[in-house]
């Protein structure tokens, strides 16, 4: 997943741990596509 979105592996463990994770929109986005799924509906 983490070679998907072009980020370090320790970047994207950041993201599955929800204690530490605060990602921004963009890079919520980037998820998104990557996983063809809305994560965020606004």
């Amino acid at each position: 997943m983490a070679n998907l979105l072009h980020i370090p592996y320790q970047s994207y463990q950041r993201y599955e741990n929800p204690g530490t994770s605060n990602p921004t929109l963009k890079r919520i986005e980037q998820i998104e596509k990557v996983l063809n799924e809305n994560i965020v509906a606004v």
